[in-house]
């Protein structure tokens, strides 16, 4: 993950390692210019991706986006609707969830 990124991506990410797993997830980063963003997906499938976002105005809090291979072969990929101002529990719970299957 690019150092330009905020420190807040930092934190929640070595946050995610210890507690989801060091391999659990590979960082994709499809938002170089957004620095409070970035992805975490399986490390055997990139399709299964959530978006992670840090939230500069409610710290502590994180929106995410759960994203996955569309089954429309015209689409890029299929989402759930973003979580805004999540706790770091629930996005915790939800990145075990999703890369899991």
């Amino acid at each position: 993950m690019p150092e330009s990124k905020d420190r807040s991506i930092h934190e929640v990410i070595a946050r995610l390692r210890t507690d989801v797993g060091h391999d659990a997830f590979a960082v994709v980063d499809h938002w170089p210019a957004d620095l409070s963003a970035v992805g975490v997906a399986q490390p055997h499938d990139h399709r299964y991706l959530v978006y992670i976002s840090t939230l500069q105005e409610k710290e502590g809090r994180y929106a995410f986006q759960l994203e996955r291979p569309a089954i429309d072969q015209d689409l890029p990929f299929d989402a759930d609707p973003m979580v805004d101002a999540a706790t770091y529990e629930e996005l915790v719970r939800e990145v075990r969830r999703h890369l899991s299957r």
